[in-house]
């Protein structure tokens, strides 16, 4: 094989794989995007009501032997409110009064004695912390009793 031939080769060899390199197929990047939309929205969670206890004309989750109730609420809004709307007392004995108290509210304290009230509460999630009071004339009367109080959630 003389030199010729040889250079020959290696130069043909040499476009083939210039050739090659710059026929290469090049990268290309796309952007995916991904949307979507979320609802203003509050929900209630991990619901624990309370137990009541009497003492003398006062039937009361702050009374020795009763507890509190407890639920999160979870709202995804700065503006968030919540209220105690009402208090549904369906006993034989009825109480001659009631009302609630919510804590745990970034807007404080609410107590209902009555009337629909409201406060507001953090993006997230809070924990509320609900009593609840039914008052008698004389004594709580020997009975069983069961009430609601209704929360209710605004994501404004």
């Amino acid at each position: 094989m003389n030199s010729r031939s040889l250079t020959s080769k290696l130069l043909i060899s040499s476009l083939l794989v210039a050739g090659v390199v710059a026929f290469a197929p090049k990268a290309v990047a796309e952007d995916m995007i991904f949307s979507g939309t979320v609802a203003d929205s509050c929900v209630f969670d991990n619901k624990s009501g309370g137990t009541l206890a009497a003492d003398g004309a006062t039937l009361s989750s702050t009374n020795d032997g009763g507890a509190s109730g407890s639920v999160d609420l979870i709202c995804n809004t700065t503006t968030s409110t919540v209220s105690i709307q009402s208090i549904t007392d369906t006993n034989t004995n009825t109480a001659d009064s009631t009302s609630a108290t919510v804590t745990g509210a970034s807007g404080g304290t609410l107590t209902f004695n009555g009337s629909q009230v409201s406060t507001s509460v953090s993006q997230g999630t809070t924990t509320l912390t609900v009593n609840m009071e039914a008052t008698f004339t004389d004594v709580v009367p020997a009975d069983s009793y069961t009430y609601t109080v209704v929360l209710s959630a605004s994501p404004n």
